[in-house]
């Protein structure tokens, strides 16, 4: 498909207004809130300035609007192919996410709990088995491996 000036055609999926809510859609599954405007600009900058590898059965834009479990996706999806577009995507959310202010207390711990470390701890691995399970069930559902 040939756009204005004989170049190709922008691809829709990689437009900054669409960008813009894919990042606060990918944030709101990792973090369970609305991405701040900051980390949506930098986003779409980031996305737009990168190589992003790509999965041609995957149409994110598809599964966020059927409300797919993106995390849960993301996760079994990386044990079939660790470089895939949707892994890309929730690193770079998480490196903006990681350096504000606001989100310091969900990457960083100062003081010792040694019980209830050990129990967030256990808490977490059973969600992840679970996010695994529900994902290997989506993408057979999805037929995207």
């Amino acid at each position: 498909m040939i756009g204005p000036g004989n170049g190709p055609a922008p691809d829709p999926r990689y437009s900054s207004e669409w960008l813009y809510q894919e990042a606060n859609h990918l944030y709101r599954a990792l973090f369970g809130c609305h991405a701040p405007d900051e980390v949506r600009r930098q986003y779409v900058e980031a996305i737009h300035g990168a190589t992003v590898s790509d999965l041609p059965r995957l149409d994110l834009r598809q599964l966020i609007e059927r409300g797919v479990d993106l995390e849960a996706l993301e996760l079994a999806l990386r044990h079939v192919r660790f470089v895939n577009p949707l892994t890309q995507r929730f690193r770079v959310i998480s490196y903006l996410a990681e350096v504000r202010p606001e989100n310091y207390g969900r990457f960083v711990t100062e003081h010792r709990h040694f019980f209830t470390g050990w129990l967030t701890l256990g808490m977490h691995l059973v969600r992840s088995i679970y996010k695994l399970a529900k994902g290997q069930r989506l993408l057979r559902i999805h037929d995207l491996c």
